[in-house]
Formats: structure tokens, C-alpha cells, sequence
């Protein structure tokens, strides 16, 4: 199973509607939604290989820091504004590990399943995000800028091909 987006979208929209909460409950909200959205994310090269770490509390410190320079600012609210935001969606992907039980085709299961560069920032579609009019669209530009960010975390499986003495690293690009 790929990521859950349309759960974290209707989740997130309905949050937005009806609780109008604090800033740091909506941090604290899209980052739990996030890990709850990515638990069943996995290399696209590597079906079914799930993460088995992830430490939501940095995309939450990342949106508070965002929410925090953006209602403080007496400046215009620029993707600058987002890119704490982003970092904490990049922190949280920084050597985080797959399932490396479930190998790519044409390995054997591995010995370890990490990523290797967490992803390039995506400020200014999260500034684009938070530009919306309407709650649904906000969750609908995370989504968005979620899965754009998600097409740059690379990493590398470490395993033995089928019939291979010694491992083979088997590098993978994106994450679905």
C-alpha cells in the first residue's frame, strides 16, 4: 500500500473546518497526520518495504516555527516563511530506515534498507499551500507539496542478489 494521502487530506480539511485550533495544534495535526499518511509509504522500486522509524515531532517543530514567523512578521509572508516547515518534513526523513525484509526484485532480503539523502525542501509549495482560500485546498497543496518532496528521498538497499555470495548495494530513488 502506497501513502495515504486521501486520508491526510479529508482529515486535515476537516480539521481546518471545523476546529480553527492554535497554532501549534495544527502543527502538532499536520505532522501526525503526515507519519500516519507515510507508515505505509515505500521505495517505489521497493513495493511493500515500510518505514520503521519516523519522528513526526520534527515536521511538528517545523510547522510551529513556520506558523510562529508568519503571525509575528510584519513583513510580506514569503516561501522563506515555510522553510523551517519544510526542513522538519526533510529531518524527518534523514536516515530513516525501511523494512529491509522485503528486498527489490531479484534480491534475496537484506541487510539494511536506508535513506541516503532525505530529500530536497519544498517551501515554496507549502507557502503556495498556505496561500489557499479554502481549508480543503490547503490540505490539498500539502498533499501536493508532500508527495513532490517525497520524489526526491533516495536511499539504498543492502542485500544479495539471488545467487550472489556477497551483497550488492541496489540503490532507489522516490518514495510513493
Amino acid at each position: 500500500m502506497a501513502a495515504t494521502w486521501p486520508i491526510f487530506q479529508t482529515k486535515l480539511t476537516v480539521y481546518l473546518t471545523k476546529k480553527k485550533g492554535k497554532q501549534k495544534e495544527t502543527a502538532r495535526k499536520i505532522a501526525l497526520e503526515y507519519h500516519k499518511a507515510v507508515r505505509t509509504a515505500f521505495p517505489t522500486t521497493i513495493k511493500g518495504a515500510t518505514p520503521l522509524t519516523g519522528n513526526f515531532k520534527l515536521i511538528q517543530k517545523g510547522f510551529e516555527t513556520s506558523f510562529d514567523l508568519a503571525f509575528k512578521s510584519k513583513k510580506a509572508i514569503t516561501p522563506a516563511t515555510w522553510t523551517p516547515a519544510a526542513l522538519g518534513i526533510v529531518a524527518y526523513w534523514t536516515g530513516l530506515a525501511f523494512n529491509p525484509i522485503v528486498p527489490p526484485p531479484g534480491y534475496v532480503p537484506g541487510v539494511s534498507n536506508l535513506v541516503v539523502f532525505p530529500g530536497v525542501p519544498v517551501a515554496p509549495l507549502i507557502w503556495r499551500a498556505m496561500n489557499a482560500k479554502k481549508e480543503r485546498n490547503v490540505a490539498k497543496g500539502l498533499v501536493r507539496a508532500f508527495k513532490t518532496h517525497l520524489k526526491s528521498v533516495s536511499g539504498v538497499f543492502i542485500g544479495n542478489p539471488i545467487g550472489s555470495p556477497s551483497p550488492v548495494p541496489f540503490p532507489w530513488v522516490g518514495v510513493g
